[in-house]
């Protein structure tokens, strides 16, 4: 699927499912590692519907708001405006661009976006991440694990890589997800030289015990020192 029709199908999903409140885990996150956001720059990688934006902007954080897709930013910028916060800039970016300069950022947050890339892309994306961290800087990220519902509900693009084309997959089918296991995402960011602070397994059966979401939540840090 070529990435035009990837970014209409997020946007229908982010028009019809628009988060209103943040994951309590990303304000766990923020909270255990920030007193405060002043003088704090953050980054919120794939903003989505702006839930976690919001958040941010409570903790004074200064905010770069991203996400490939102009549909989510403009539900971002709806929200951030109704409680006239200013100290945020809007980004529009390109797949695995990160358009912000060297060692600029505090802190990452990447929840919910991270799903969607190839071996190559993760790769990629790490380093860039990297990048724009400060010495220092943290990252949250979450992922699906392979005891997730919606793993192996699709076609199969690479190793637990799928384009979901299940009926299970609902309002996400023809997304492209990636799902991991514990090893496969530890060695992700180790490989890169970021240090792995925390890692969580969470898991929620709904829809009386018959789907099962399963995520991991990633802290990782940035060494102090350049290697």
């Amino acid at each position: 699927m070529e990435e035009k029709e990837q970014l209409a199908l997020w946007a229908e999903e982010r028009k019809k499912h628009d988060l209103k409140y943040p994951d309590e885990n990303v304000i766990r996150f923020l909270k255990k590692n920030f007193k405060t956001g002043k003088d704090k720059k953050i980054l919120d990688f794939g903003c989505g519907s702006g839930r976690h934006t919001l958040i941010m902007a409570e903790m004074e954080f200064m905010i770069y708001a991203m996400d490939y897709n102009k549909v989510c930013l403009e539900l971002t910028k709806d929200k951030l405006g109704k409680v006239n916060y200013k100290d945020v800039e809007y980004i529009l970016n390109k797949r695995l661009e990160i358009n912000l300069p060297d060692r600029s950022v505090d802190c990452i947050v990447a929840w919910g976006a991270l799903f969607f890339f190839n071996k190559v892309e993760r790769e990629l994306f790490c380093k860039e991440m990297n990048r724009v961290l400060k010495p220092g800087g943290l990252i949250l990220a979450d992922y699906r694990t392979l005891d997730d519902h919606l793993y192996n509900r699709g076609t199969k693009i690479e190793e637990n890589l799928f384009k979901l084309d299940d009926s299970s997959a609902g309002s996400l089918k023809d997304l492209i997800y990636w799902f991991c296991n514990k090893e496969e995402l530890i060695a992700l960011y180790e490989h890169e030289g970021f240090d792995i602070i925390n890692i969580e397994k969470k898991e929620l059966i709904v829809n009386n015990m018959t789907i099962k979401n399963s995520h991991f939540h990633i802290w990782v840090r940035k060494g102090e020192k350049e290697i």
